[in-house]
């Protein structure tokens, strides 16, 4: 799925397929994502992804809210929660959706260091499938095990479809609804400028800490994501396209499917639904919104509980996703498995076992699977082979084949 240079900055670089682009639609958005979820709620069992985010949370009380209506069964939520990254305002949120729902049926599962960036989950999808982005694609296994032979619905989508135009203060000046300040000549020059000149202003402007890459790779990956985001276009309609066309929601979404197949399951993210998008990007300018919060109060604000729209902390998995098996690999490394014309062994070096930084992940399961191939030339990915099982198999293997099998399955 990702290429080597890809693989040691940890994320997908722009260039790659596209999703399709939104349908234009004069249909309520709150429809079209109705419309999007019977599918899945057709093929029981239907689990959500469910965190108790702003969007996971969308997306689970409009599958409830249709399938009460529809004669369906109710969708199931699994949540995962890490054990060493207990948040109780987290738990607060969970619970305050589910029950302003009246679900009962609600399966949370505790998890250890299983789910390490190394651990044993990742690993045997590593040894399937190879890299797959994003490097915690293997945190969906709960909901896949649970949902075997039948479908998940996730919130993904929503940072993006629901986010800040990066021209919204320039259209706020163009409309007089903002007071001008001396750095908004800079921004509406900007806005004015070819591509190539964004392109160079926003790799200038560049935050992303890449230093364990060699200097060229550095300057492939900085401009690489400085000509993406100079290509966000300021007009409303347009916008919703190139969201669609992010390389990394492609690489994202094909990763969930390799994985779902494994499972005979039917992954779904309806906030990435082409005609739902659609109904987003023709929304009549009075209608249209800033942010996410104005989004989900004005279009759903009926659907989730007093407070959720406005809510802007997110569940974070650091220490579970970078914990002991991790640490361990990444201090026991000795420079080999990457490719020294891209990557700075010594500087990697330094970053894991001096400073012992965490990340990038992807590169440390590319390292860990290159030991493994080196150690066993047999060990070949399989993805290309025919992965679907049958829901009752699928239980069966993952049951064998995770040492947290007996607490998923």
């Amino acid at each position: 799925m990702l290429n080597p240079l890809e693989i040691a900055a940890g994320f997908p670089l722009p260039g790659r397929a596209r999703l399709p682009g939104p349908i234009p639609s004069e249909v309520e958005p709150r429809a079209a994502l109705a419309r999007s979820i019977v599918a899945s709620l057709s093929r029981p069992p239907c689990v959500v992804s469910f965190s108790g985010g702003r969007d996971s949370s969308l997306v689970l009380a409009t599958a409830v809210d249709v399938a009460r209506r529809e004669g369906l069964a109710l969708p199931i939520p699994v949540t995962v929660r890490p054990a060493g990254d207990a948040d109780p305002e987290e738990s607060e949120w969970q619970e305050l959706v589910v029950g302003n729902l009246g679900l009962e049926d609600w399966e949370r599962v505790e998890i250890g260091e299983e789910l390490d960036c190394v651990g044993p989950e990742a690993q045997s999808i590593l040894l399937r499938h190879g890299i797959l982005w994003p490097a915690n694609v293997h945190f969906h296994l709960p909901q896949l095990r649970r949902a075997a032979g039948g479908s998940v619905l996730t919130g993904v989508g929503g940072d993006e479809v629901f986010s800040s135009s990066g021209w919204a203060r320039v259209h706020l000046l163009l409309r007089g609804r903002a007071r001008p300040e001396p750095r908004d000549a800079l921004r509406l020059a900007g806005a004015l400028s070819p591509l190539g000149v964004r392109t160079r202003v926003a790799a200038a402007r560049n935050e992303v800490e890449l230093e364990w890459l060699r200097t060229e790779a550095q300057r492939d990956v900085i401009f690489g994501v400085a000509r993406e985001a100079a290509a966000e276009p300021a007009r409303w309609r347009q916008r919703f396209t190139w969201l669609l066309g992010l390389s990394y929601l492609d690489v994202g979404i094909r990763s969930l499917d390799a994985l779902a197949a494994d499972w005979d399951v039917e992954m779904h993210h309806p906030l990435l639904d082409p005609a739902f998008v659609g109904t987003l990007a023709s929304l009549p300018r009075r209608r249209r919104f800033a942010d996410r919060t104005e989004a989900l109060k004005g279009l759903f604000g009926d659907l989730l509980p007093r407070g959720l729209e406005s809510r802007d902390s997110k569940a974070a998995f650091t220490e579970t996703l970078w914990g002991a098996p991790s640490r361990a690999f990444a201090a026991g490394w000795d420079g080999s498995g990457v490719d020294p014309d891209i990557v700075d062994v010594e500087a990697l070096r330094r970053r894991w076992q001096e400073d012992r930084t965490i990340g990038p992940h992807s590169l440390l399961q590319s390292v860990w699977l290159e030991a493994q191939r080196s150690r066993q030339p047999s060990v070949v990915n399989t993805s290309s082979s025919s992965s679907s099982v049958s829901g009752s198999d699928a239980q069966e293997r993952g049951r064998r084949s995770s040492q947290a099998g007996s607490e998923l399955s």
